[in-house]
């Protein structure tokens, strides 16, 4: 198995990534693509909050209205997450 995965591997290096340049280029794309991916998570997740807090403000219950602040918490943690930490792994790894 080992074998045939280095074998696969071995035929595709040279047809998609030639260069250092194009590893680099496809390593950062896919950083930044990964960190819009977690920060839309997070922004799903601050509108599921609000929409939770509105609901426990409507029926006066305070574990709604808690939850929902939390998960806003959570969802803002994420996006920030996103679009801070995550955009920057592309900058860890480079070829020479």
């Amino acid at each position: 198995m080992f074998t045939e995965v280095m074998l696969f591997t071995s035929m595709l290096a040279p047809v998609l990534l030639t260069t250092a340049a194009q590893i680099n280029a496809f390593i950062t794309n896919g950083a930044n693509v990964l960190g819009s991916i977690v920060a839309g998570v997070g922004g799903c997740l601050v509108v599921s909050g609000i929409m939770g807090a509105i609901e426990g403000y409507q029926e006066d219950s305070a574990s709604a209205k808690s939850k929902g602040w939390k998960t806003i918490g959570v969802g803002a943690g994420t996006a920030i997450l996103g679009l801070g930490i995550v955009t920057q792994l592309g900058t860890l790894f480079t070829v020479t």
